[in-house]
């Protein structure tokens, strides 16, 4: 299964402590099973759910060569994803199994995260942790979820910073994921929970103040996966940020 995401978002500042938020990914998904033809159906272009965000920084504190940040983001998803999933050939999925390629985790869920950054000198370092309560949606959900990321970035260039814009940044990224057991007709999904730690190296690049340029690529160091939770062998993050 290949699975190209393009995530629209935006965000918006009212005040100099509150930002405002949404996310929209929007999914092409393509399936072929080794051994047999590809049905019709197998490939699908969809919507996945909205996710709307409010971010509160609670704390700052600006010094001479670095900068400290504290922030709190909570927010909403809403059902707005396409249920339908996509064709497979071959012998007969798990439900459950099925219904994780569909473009949604879940129905309304409730996204809620702790950020913490430190600029100093060259290093930006930060740490959040971040959870997720799901509801069911077709009477289908994913498990409730616990993220702990990490975030290290170095500014390789310039030397001497006489303007802003064209720093090149290099970075390198963790996640941990644990994820318990999903739900399928109101009944808990026994072989449905994951664990996973991920490492992410990359760059960002700031083709002027209003322009950055990104990419990292995401490999599974460790994971812990049942039989019923489909697994990620790796992911491709490329962006591009306007800023107004």
């Amino acid at each position: 299964m290949a699975r190209y995401d393009l995530l629209l978002a935006g965000s918006y500042t009212p005040t100099p402590k509150l930002q405002l938020e949404a996310e929209l990914p929007i999914e092409h998904v393509s399936i072929n099973a080794k051994g047999f033809p590809t049905p019709p159906g197998a490939t699908q272009n969809r919507v996945a759910n909205l996710t709307l965000w409010d971010k509160y920084r609670f704390y700052r504190k600006v010094g001479e060569r670095g900068d400290k940040q504290a922030a709190i983001r909570f927010g909403p998803e809403l059902p707005t994803g396409q249920t339908k999933t996509p064709a497979v050939a071959g012998a007969g999925l798990n439900p459950f199994v099925r219904q994780q390629l569909s473009a949604i985790n879940n129905g309304v869920a409730a996204h809620s995260e702790l950020t913490y950054s430190h600029a100093r000198g060259r290093l930006i370092y930060g740490a959040d942790l971040a959870g997720v309560v799901r509801g069911e949606r077709d009477g289908y959900r994913l498990g409730h979820e616990v993220r702990v990321n990490t975030d290290l970035e170095y500014v390789l260039f310039p030397r001497m910073c006489q303007q802003p814009g064209h720093e090149l940044f290099v970075l390198l990224e963790s996640t941990f994921v644990h994820r318990g057991s999903g739900r399928r007709n109101g009944q808990s999904v026994t072989g449905s929970d994951q664990t996973i730690y991920y490492l992410s190296p990359g760059f960002e690049f700031t083709v002027s103040p209003r322009i950055v340029l990104e990419a990292s690529y995401q490999v599974p160091v460790g994971r812990t996966i049942s039989p019923l939770a489909l697994r990620t062998d790796r992911n491709l993050l490329l962006g591009i940020r306007p800023l107004y």
